[in-house]
């Protein structure tokens, strides 16, 4: 009986999460993300080409970065973000498959990039063994 009761709560909770009308929600609390730019390249580091742009959420503009692997081997690295020399994000290990790119940028994890400008943010990159 009580293995029952456990196949019938995982059921429910699995089919609540499967249906697609839980996919988006139209709460009133829930950000508009509009891209703001195309992705502008600024480098490339240890085989890594780096990008930048920008978007925008519920009104402000915010920095979002992208690594792209240029290398014939998976890449394995941190990477450092300073504005102005203040340290945002030090040392994030990321891995990329040969051909891959990452892009980072979340909600939890924003930088104000004012008035679109990109230049006052440096990333640099290392690579881990």
């Amino acid at each position: 009986m009580n293995k029952k009761c456990v196949l019938l709560a995982m059921a429910i909770l699995l089919g609540g999460y499967m249906n697609p009308s839980n996919a988006f929600s139209n709460s009133p609390n829930q950000s508009t993300i509009v891209a703001l730019a195309e992705w502008e390249k600024v480098k490339t580091e240890n085989g890594i080409d780096i990008y930048v742009s920008t978007v925008e959420v519920d009104g402000e503009s915010y920095l979002k970065v992208k690594f792209e692997n240029a290398t014939a081997e998976a890449v394995n690295f941190s990477w450092t973000l300073t504005k102005n020399d203040e340290t945002l994000v030090d040392n994030m290990v990321q891995k990329i498959a040969v051909g891959n790119a990452i892009e980072i940028f979340d909600v939890t994890m924003l930088f104000k990039a004012k008035n679109n400008e990109l230049n006052d943010f440096t990333i640099t990159t290392k690579l881990n063994k």
